[in-house]
């Protein structure tokens, strides 16, 4: 049986999404104060989201985009 341990990076996307239960995210943050390495990961995953968000957040379609998108 896997452990958040070996999967963590799906772990920590969830997280950073808002797709974990209270349950599973208890569990993670649990995890990650035991564990040094998956601590390290998640600060960098978190500090990569931050700069795609500032970096693109002026650079996001008209609303209007999607739906040309898919009349198109």
């Amino acid at each position: 049986m896997a452990t958040i341990h070996d999967e963590i990076d799906n772990w920590l996307a969830a997280d950073l999404h808002g797709e974990l239960s209270n349950n599973e995210r208890s569990a993670l943050h649990a995890h990650l104060v035991d564990c040094g390495a998956c601590r390290k990961t998640h600060q960098e995953i978190k500090l990569m989201n931050k700069i795609l968000e500032e970096t693109f957040a002026q650079q996001r379609p008209d609303p209007a985009f999607e739906q040309r998108m898919l009349a198109g």
